[in-house]
């Protein structure tokens, strides 16, 4: 499987906004164009970032599910960062400009160092 960063911040988006407060995510992660398995493989990507708490469902013989119970607070960090689709898109483009691994944190690292540049800030 290739990562898709799209993908990944399609599901910290919609895990923002179908998430209730009390965490437990009801709904089952569903993107056009994208199979189930390759959902669930993002996911779990998510969670080991821990941008995502939930857990992975593997068994014998049947298709892996994902259990998303909330975003963690670095979850909500880094869309905060991603969510604009201008500043989205020039992360994704200056990160393959420099080959820097398409990641969401590194796209998110990329977009805070622009800012801190912009801002004349040097917070170490």
């Amino acid at each position: 499987m290739k990562r898709d960063v799209d993908l990944s911040r399609a599901i910290l988006a919609f895990v923002e906004e179908h998430c209730p407060p009390e965490g437990g995510l009801k709904e089952r992660l569903e993107f056009e164009g994208y199979d189930y398995a390759t959902i669930v493989a993002h996911a779990e990507l998510l969670i080991e970032e821990h941008l995502l708490d939930g857990r992975v469902i593997k068994g014998l013989g049947a298709p892996p599910h994902v259990f998303v119970i909330k975003l963690t607070s670095s979850g909500h960090d880094a869309l905060a960062a991603i969510r604009d689709d201008t500043v989205w898109q020039r992360a994704k483009k200056s990160a393959l400009e420099h080959a820097v691994p398409l990641t969401v944190g590194a796209l998110v690292a990329l977009i805070k160092a622009e800012l801190r540049a912009r801002l004349g800030l040097d917070l170490g």
